[in-house]
């Protein structure tokens, strides 16, 4: 809080008399620091009125500039000199260094105490305290009664009349959500690097003022910044008042945003039932047209290497963000997005923000199908996410691979299902006694062609202990992997061998399908 040094100069029972610095009067001081020291400047904070009676000021007419110099030089709004006991008069000395440094210079009567100076300037506080209480009050109930009738704009415009500011909402992404002004759209702020998720809020102050930038939290994720600036510095009354615009921004938000997550627990539940066809298919295509999925197509898209959590959440984001229905359920340590069938773009923007948050994310996209195809498609997404995870890559589209349109055939996809089940079932059994990976390396050894150092990066592995799982491998199901027909039909198989040891098609492949994946 400040107080202008020309009211208290102009306070009549004071008696104080300017003596330098006369064009300086504009300077406002934060508080009054009365010291007698003969040099008081390490003890100065800088923009307060200093009291002195001269008490240790030097003799010398040197030494007295130098006092005054220090004064200055501490970033001190005035220099207040009390006469008529260390000193009848203010030393000429002191008159002009004031004068040749633009220091306000204040001569204070014998008959002021310096007591009464500070108790004029506690009593200002004091006013403005309460000013600010009652000016706060009202005008949060104006912005109050803003955000129920008219929302988050009328919130930006109500604050910046009040601090005579321009005000900003941008979205994380940096649109603007509200401006209270053509001018306040054109507000930028950049945040410290690193500080992309920070909690904190940000201020900055230059010659053209403040400006600050306070994030707002939704339910755990960053909706977006308030931005303000002004040319004046902000009292803590003025942040009081910030807070409670933002408050207010996000109770405008939270509520669409809680009964959003209730659908989103019914897609859920819905999608869950859809793929495991306990519901039947004409049921399922009601519901997506009725929460807003009215395209003729659908792609899935599986997630992968994050938190199923933070996954979710940045799905949400972007599909709140498109006006687009969050239907998601998790399936074999993936999260399982049902998209447009345009949704290749989306895939892509949500696959490289979960990478953006974890180095390990990747993602599986399905090629388009009809409504009633949608458990088929699972398969192709997850098929393609454990290409990605294999390649390393953040998306691949099912699209992109050669060699698995064949397991679509219900008489080739029966023959491959016995055959994973009399090879991979033995080393599936053989890695829940053991505790060992057989079937995990195998598929990392095939799948990059048997290229040892490739497979064994993937598996985060020496190369050597890959070699000593394929020699297991070898013994237990008696066959020689260096053969090519071998490694063919142990590829096939693993393409419909599931994480869990499933390989029943029906569950994720056919259209004729009638089981979930587990």
């Amino acid at each position: 809080m400040q107080v202008p040094l020309r009211w208290l100069v102009g306070r009549p029972e004071l008696g104080l008399r300017v003596r330098a610095g006369a064009d300086q009067l504009d300077r406002a001081f934060s508080w009054v620091h009365a010291i007698d020291l003969a040099d008081p400047s390490p003890w100065l904070a800088g923009s307060e009125l200093v009291l002195t009676t001269g008490l240790g000021l030097p003799a010398q007419q040197s030494a007295q500039r130098n006092y005054v110099r220090g004064v200055a030089e501490a970033g001190s709004a005035a220099l207040g000199f009390g006469v008529g006991l260390s000193y009848q008069d203010i030393p000429d000395a002191v008159v002009g260094a004031a004068e040749e440094l633009r220091l306000p210079l204040v001569e204070v009567p014998l008959s002021t105490p310096f007591r009464d100076v500070i108790r004029v300037v506690v009593d200002r506080y004091a006013e403005e305290r309460h000013g600010d209480l009652l000016r706060n009050s009202r005008v949060q109930s104006s912005m109050t009664r803003a955000a129920v009738r008219q929302g988050p704009e009328s919130v930006v415009h109500e604050l910046a009349i009040a601090l005579e500011a321009q005000v900003l909402l941008r979205s994380s992404d940096g649109s603007v959500l509200a401006a209270s002004s053509a001018d306040a759209e054109e507000l930028s702020f950049s945040l410290p690097e690193g500080d992309l998720d920070s909690t904190m809020t940000f201020t900055a102050m230059d010659k053209n003022g403040t400006t600050i930038a306070q994030p707002v939290w939704v339910g755990g994720r960053r909706h977006g910044w308030l931005v303000l600036a002004r040319p004046s510095s902000l009292r803590p009354a003025d942040h009081t008042l910030i807070s409670q615009a933002v408050s207010l921004i996000v109770l405008d938000r939270v509520k669409p945003r809680g009964l959003r997550a209730a659908q989103n627990r019914l897609n859920r539940t819905i999608f869950g039932l859809g793929l495991g066809r306990s519901v039947s298919p004409w049921r399922f295509e009601e519901h997506l047209r009725d929460v807003g999925l009215t395209g003729t197509e659908l792609r899935v898209l599986a997630c992968g290497g994050a938190d199923p959590g933070l996954m979710l959440d940045e799905a949400d984001d972007l599909l709140d963000g498109e006006e687009l229905p969050t239907i998601a359920v998790e399936r074999d340590e993936h999260l399982v997005v049902l998209l447009p069938g345009t949704g290749l773009d989306l895939a892509k923007t949500l696959t490289a923000a979960l990478v953006r948050r974890s180095r390990s994310a990747y993602g599986g996209l399905s090629e388009p199908v009809t409504p009633e195809h949608v458990p088929g498609a699972l398969h192709q997404a997850l098929t393609a996410a454990r290409t990605a995870r294999a390649r390393r890559a953040p998306l691949v589209c099912f699209g992109e691979l050669a060699g698995h349109a064949l397991v679509f055939d219900s008489r080739t996809r029966e023959a491959l299902a016995e055959l994973a089940r009399e090879r991979l079932g033995r080393l599936s059994a053989f890695d829940r006694e053991n505790g060992t990976a057989l079937v995990t390396s195998l598929r990392a050894y095939l799948e990059h062609g048997g290229q040892w150092n490739v497979a064994s990066t993937v598996l985060g592995v020496h190369r050597h202990t890959l070699r000593g799982r394929m020699e297991q491998i070898r013994d237990l199901l008696g066959i020689d992997i260096d053969s090519a027909h071998v490694r063919a039909e142990l590829l096939l198989s693993l393409m419909v061998w599931t994480d869990d040891g499933e390989t029943d098609m029906t569950e994720f492949c056919s259209a004729e399908a009638g089981h979930d994946v587990q």
